[in-house]
């Protein structure tokens, strides 16, 4: 009898530390590689000054590196890039000019937090992030008074974003991601020229704004171990 309750309670000791064991994520892999597309859309027509409105879509490229650390929960790093036109109408900082364009190209990084509702990746899934931007004006393609007060200029912001969808897992490797995210881009952070004009760093972050707040996400990721 003796030898008995000693055999199951070394049963009782041993099957926490079997299911402790057990590796989290989808056939024990637990490190993901994704890549995908932000698409956006102009929810809100703006303008600046006194020109036309206008909207246009966009496309933000993202990669992003996630490990599952729970059987629902991931955490991960991002790396996204971004390039827009800006568009500057009637009377403005850089002259008396009824049109001048620029490009505004940046690059953001992010932590995230992501849970999935079925075996990571697997089913619905939403990631809260926190993202750092760095975006820069170049490549004026009107004549402006003083192009160095375009060229150059950088403009530094952080985002917070929330994204939600649907994941599937295609040959026990491939996952497939469609979905959509919200965020917010918050008060810049400062710009390397001394703040020369406050009404372009406005101008700057609501064009991010713009981009930021709502967009359709397309991805694929690859379980690599």
């Amino acid at each position: 009898m003796a030898n008995r309750f000693g055999i199951l309670a070394l049963l009782l000791i041993a099957i926490p530390q079997i299911g402790n064991a057990q590796v989290s994520g989808y056939m024990g892999k637990r490190l993901l590689f994704y890549g995908s597309g932000n698409v956006s859309f102009s929810a809100l027509q703006y303008q600046l000054y006194e020109g036309d409105f206008f909207s246009e879509y966009d496309v933000r490229n993202v990669l992003e590196l996630s490990y599952i650390f729970k059987d629902h929960w991931s955490g991960g790093v991002s790396y996204t890039s971004y390039s827009m036109g800006l568009y500057l109408n009637g009377t403005s900082p850089l002259g008396d000019r009824s049109f001048i364009e620029t490009l505004l190209k940046g690059t953001a990084w992010g932590v995230n937090c992501k849970w999935n509702e079925q075996l990571a990746p697997l089913g619905i899934y939403q990631i809260l992030e926190l993202l750092y931007l760095k975006s820069s004006l170049s490549n004026p393609t009107d004549w402006i008074p003083n192009p160095t007060f375009v060229e150059g200029q950088t403009f530094k912001s952080i985002a917070g974003t929330y994204r939600f969808g649907i994941e599937k897992v295609v040959g026990n490797i491939l996952v497939l991601r469609t979905g959509y995210e919200l965020g917010l881009v918050f008060n810049g952070l400062g710009q390397n020229t001394g703040g020369q004009s406050t009404e372009i760093e406005d101008h700057v972050q609501r064009r991010l704004l713009d981009r930021f707040r709502f967009s359709m996400q397309f991805g694929l990721g690859i379980l690599i171990r």
